[in-house]
């Protein structure tokens, strides 16, 4: 049984100490987002940036970080589905915020941001430093 339970799990060589780190910098992304997306105060780093690129850098992070902090799992609808779960969740505390506004633009930009990092799996499976969360 233990043979056949190999089989099915990919191998990882990504170390429990990465995988925390990899977790906790997921963690701490989220909150800058959110931060970010309910302060109404213009971040300079941030600001100068068209917003849907913003979105799509960012989400296109979370994704990054998400898959590498659970790497038993392949990038498939689980993952995507968590990510535009708390993309929802954004707008809807930004619909709130009188200086803030819901917008659907937003959270096509976040899933395109989604779409492409599945796409590019395959060249980040090349980039060494990535490299071990496949092996």
């Amino acid at each position: 049984m233990k043979s056949a339970e190999k089989s099915v799990r990919p191998a990882m060589k990504v170390s429990k100490r990465n995988i925390m780190i990899y977790r906790v910098l997921l963690i701490m992304a989220a909150i800058i987002i959110i931060y970010v997306a309910a302060t109404p105060r213009k971040i300079s780093v941030v600001g100068n940036i068209n917003d849907k690129v913003n979105h799509i850098l960012a989400f296109y992070l979370l994704a990054l970080l998400l898959d590498f902090s659970f790497p038993a799992s392949a990038f498939r609808a689980t993952k995507m589905l968590l990510l535009i779960g708390y993309a929802v969740a954004v707008e809807i505390v930004q619909h709130f915020l009188s200086y803030r506004t819901f917008s659907v633009f937003d959270l096509g930009a976040d899933a395109f941001a989604l779409v492409v990092y599945r796409l590019s799996l395959p060249y980040l499976r090349l980039v060494p430093l990535f490299r071990k969360r496949w092996e």
